[in-house]
């Protein structure tokens, strides 16, 4: 019995250890977990390194300045990258550009404007700083898609004289948004003809010292009051007709000797230089007015006793001289159109009366058809432009004007007119009876 409680006691001794080792296992399982309190903190991650900034910024100014009220705008191209618009006056930044040093140049910039600045530049672009960039440029005064003309608000309806002073305007197309250019305070005056460059920049001008036939033939900037003189002032010998080539490289003009008995069209370039003779007739030349591909002049001619010849054409080297015109009507102040096709005149009726109508043809002098007329009065015609697309004819006329109670209508003030090429929808664009219109000019 002894032994079999002994072998009870020692289980349950067995047991009770049992249970302590037991626990004792669970203490020490537990004391390896990395949360508990004396287990060794595992070590913290290294730290992920911060990206090396390698792109900076660039600030790009543009500064115009000079008479042109209104430039286009630029372009601006960045090595290796893309072409981006520029206003006149703009600033703009192109963002995170790579470091290292680049070329930055302004193009598409007009004729008429003259970069001042270095162009183009080099510039450093650094990490995480804003690099500048600025171009400076000066534009000259132009004439773009204007009708410019002259007022002569002084001028005598009576004698055909003004005074000193001349002012001339700009408008648009249409008649609207008209402007008053300048004041040109001469000595002389401006005679009745001028002509605008292809490129809107200058006016050739006929300028007269006084109220004899002496002149000489200027250049004025636009929207400036300085004139330039291409020739020296010559006794007894005028010119007139100044009238720019298509791509305005020359001036063709017609000069006046031997008192008055003969007209010779000539040709020089821009500046005055390199004149060249192109008629040699002995007859009265007038009117003149270039081809559009600039290898013909057209022109009126009459006698020494200024008997009409008719409408002609000669190539700009003086051969080729040809017809056109071969009737009883007078035609005066030819101009061709812009693509070629067609000829705008005035047409002269004299019986039963004298009076004026515009008439269009084909270069050959064929298919004449009249596009303005007043017929029963008096009525003058001159100055006609053709628009640059070709749609409209402009010109000067007294149509709508009061007659003088003198004088009849020959003396009433000038309006511009336009009208369709064929005739339709003719509209006085200015309609000033007491203000006197003259050199009618058109800029593309």
């Amino acid at each position: 019995m002894r032994s079999q409680f002994t072998t009870i006691a020692l289980l349950k001794k067995l047991a009770a250890n049992g249970l302590f080792f037991l626990l004792a296992f669970m203490l020490i399982t537990c004391s390896d977990n990395p949360g508990s309190p004396n287990s060794e903190p595992e070590p913290e991650p290294e730290p992920k390194p911060t990206p090396e900034v390698t792109v900076g910024n660039l600030d790009i100014t543009t500064v115009t300045t000079g008479l042109d009220p209104d430039p286009r705008g630029y372009t601006v191209l960045v090595e290796n990258g893309e072409s981006i618009d520029a206003g006149p006056n703009e600033v703009f930044t192109l963002e995170e550009i790579d470091e290292g040093t680049y070329s930055v140049e302004l193009s598409d910039v007009e004729e008429h404007c003259t970069v001042q600045s270095a162009n183009p530049v080099s510039v450093e672009i650094v990490a995480e700083q804003t690099s500048t960039v600025e171009f400076e440029i000066e534009c000259a005064g132009i004439f773009r898609e204007k009708v410019v003309f002259f007022r002569n608000g002084t001028q005598s309806a009576k004698t055909g004289y003004s005074l000193a002073q001349q002012s001339y305007y700009a408008m648009n197309y249409d008649g609207s948004e008209l402007e008053r250019v300048k004041d040109l305070n001469f000595d002389g005056r401006i005679n009745f003809s001028s002509d605008i460059s292809p490129d809107g920049t200058k006016m050739a001008v006929i300028y007269m010292e006084d109220r004899e036939f002496d002149s000489r033939i200027g250049i004025i900037n636009a929207y400036d009051d300085e004139l330039i003189f291409l020739n020296d002032l010559e006794s007894d010998v005028s010119y007139f007709y100044p009238v720019f080539s298509p791509d305005g490289s020359k001036i063709a003009y017609i000069k006046t000797s031997d008192s008055s008995t003969k007209r010779d069209i000539y040709i020089m370039d821009s500046d005055g230089t390199n004149i060249v003779q192109v008629t040699t007739s002995g007859a009265l030349e007038e009117n003149l007015n270039w081809s559009a591909d600039g290898s013909k002049i057209i022109f009126e001619r009459s006698t020494k006793d200024y008997k009409y010849q008719g409408i002609y054409s000669v190539n700009t080297d003086g051969t080729g001289e040809k017809l056109i015109t071969d009737s009883e009507m007078e035609f005066t102040d030819p101009v061709w159109s812009p693509n070629g096709d067609k000829i705008a005149v005035v047409g002269s009726q004299f019986e039963p009366y004298y009076y004026n109508e515009v008439f269009v043809m084909n270069p050959d002098g064929t298919n004449i058809q009249k596009i303005a007329s007043k017929e029963g009065q008096s009525i003058y015609y001159s100055g006609l432009k053709w628009s640059p697309d070709g749609t409209k004819i402009y010109f000067l006329s007294n149509r709508d004007g009061q007659p003088d109670a003198e004088f009849g209508y020959a003396y009433a003030s000038k309006d511009i007119f336009m009208v369709n090429a064929d005739g339709s929808n003719l509209v006085n664009i200015t309609n000033t009876p007491q203000v006197d219109e003259s050199n009618l000019m058109l800029t593309p």
